[in-house]
């Protein structure tokens, strides 16, 4: 898993595991990376009972015949083998991944720009939201890293992260709770969407949906991490087109994982910017906060 993968990478140790990352793959298509996590998990299952899982377990809707001709594909690029039936990781593939993470060496060396100065501020230029997502989780794995922070805020206008290509599940984040990580999250909206996602959430962390919520209602992404502050303000035109998505959306069998997808690769001018001001980082902290109950349990909006 990818918290495991940050921890070992960080104390540099000689053999990291296979580890899932987000678009290690394919960032449009996550089937790949989800199959090599499933595999992992499961060395030796077959691909009827790998379909069951992506089925009922990852939620994936794919055809048997589709997976078939994917796990083909995967054995051919030597991602996979396959014996007697059974699927297994091919090793040489793994211990490439873990050659990769050992020469990528000193979290520092990639981490340009994110060490910051008190009052310094870094802007990072993006294209579509898939760019977005890749700076913004590499800023929270390298300020990861550096701070060791244990508490994490989050304030979305919209779950977009995790309904996206690449959403994480609900063990990624029990193994973040694992690892002592606490996250708080807000979303601004009370959609359909965003009511699912804050109960998936609450079964490991704590969050909330509101409907007047403190930032702006569409569009903007925050992070608070320590004394860093990550901000993303999405374009009108982009921001419109999610409101639109989130409302449509009733039930969960009007989400269309296909057009979802279509919005993150959208072109636009879109900017990330991180920050570090410990006293406003304290500020948003305690305005986050109020929206939580002083036990931990969130509070009903």
């Amino acid at each position: 898993m990818l918290a495991d993968c940050i921890e070992r990478f960080f104390a540099k140790e000689e053999n990291s595991p296979i580890m899932r990352i987000m678009f290690l793959l394919d960032p449009v298509h996550p089937i790949y990376s989800t199959i090599v996590e499933v595999v992992s998990i499961n060395p030796g299952v077959s691909i009827a009972d790998l379909h069951s899982i992506l089925r009922k377990k990852m939620r994936m809707s794919v055809s048997l015949a589709h997976l078939y001709r994917i796990v083909m594909r995967m054995i051919d690029t030597q991602i996979l083998i396959k014996v007697h039936g059974k699927i297994m990781l091919n090793l040489m593939w793994v211990s490439y991944v873990g050659f990769v993470m050992q020469r990528a060496g000193k979290i520092a060396s990639h981490a340009e720009g994110i060490v910051l100065k008190e009052g310094e501020k870094r802007v990072f230029d993006a294209h579509s939201l898939f760019e977005v997502e890749a700076i913004w989780n590499h800023i929270l794995v390298s300020l990861y890293g550096m701070l060791r922070q244990k508490k994490l805020h989050k304030y979305y206008s919209h779950a977009w992260w995790q309904f996206g290509a690449n959403a994480e599940d609900a063990v990624f984040y029990r193994s973040l709770k694992e690892k002592g990580i606490e996250c708080r999250w807000i979303f601004g909206s009370n959609t359909f969407l965003d009511s699912l996602a804050s109960k998936i959430l609450n079964e490991t962390f704590e969050a909330v949906v509101l409907k007047e919520p403190p930032f702006p209602k569409e569009g903007y992404s925050l992070n608070v991490y320590g004394d860093y502050i990550i901000e993303s303000l999405l374009p009108d035109s982009i921001a419109k087109h999610f409101s639109l998505f989130f409302s449509s959306v009733k039930v969960i069998k009007d989400f269309d994982q296909a057009l979802f997808t279509d919005l993150f690769l959208m072109r636009g001018k879109y900017k990330v910017t991180v920050w570090r001001s410990p006293k406003q980082a304290e500020l948003l902290r305690e305005k986050l906060n109020r929206y939580f109950r002083v036990t931990g349990s969130p509070r009903k909006r």
